[in-house]
């Protein structure tokens, strides 16, 4: 609850001179010049204080708008390199991996099927083989990470030369 028993802000020394916004003991306030924004009859060596501090301290800054724009490019720029850029390389990465697919790859699903590469149909199917003689079409996007590779067999005479 506010009381209207203040004490009046008062422009100049004495209790309850003049008042400027505050409370007026007086039953009429004085009377404002519209010109000069101050009340009549105060002496012009002491004006009353009408300029809200926040408009003053608005007029002082003046930084421009690279200074407010600042920040938001800040934020920005982290985020980019903490968010983005890995994710575009990671997606990059598994775009990569899922055309490299070939026959004898070892596979797992985005379901957790662990599965070998049967057949790749083409662009955007595969033949999955689950088990011995159970086998399913999958979309190659679905197959979450490559387990191996199959190992390349070595040729015929390569065995005895590297053991001499």
């Amino acid at each position: 609850m506010v009381s209207h028993d203040a004490a009046p802000v008062s422009c100049k020394g004495g209790a309850g001179a003049y008042s400027c916004g505050g409370f007026d003991a007086a039953p009429s306030l004085p009377t404002r010049d519209p010109v000069s924004a101050t009340p009549q009859g105060l002496p012009d060596e002491e004006p009353c204080m009408l300029v809200s501090t926040a408009f003053a301290q608005d007029a002082a800054g003046g930084g421009g708008a690279l200074i407010q724009i600042l920040p938001l490019i800040l934020i920005f720029v982290v985020f980019y390199f903490l968010l983005i850029r890995p994710q575009q390389k990671k997606a990059r990465q598994h775009r990569e991996m899922v055309a490299a697919l070939k026959r004898g790859d070892r596979v797992v699903t985005g379901g957790g099927l662990h599965a070998t590469v049967s057949r790749v149909e083409d662009d955007a199917t595969v033949i999955l083989e689950l088990a011995p003689n159970v086998r399913v079409k999958a979309q190659r996007n679905t197959i979450a990470e490559l387990a191996s590779r199959p190992e390349p067999r070595a040729a015929a005479g390569d065995d005895k030369r590297s053991g001499s």
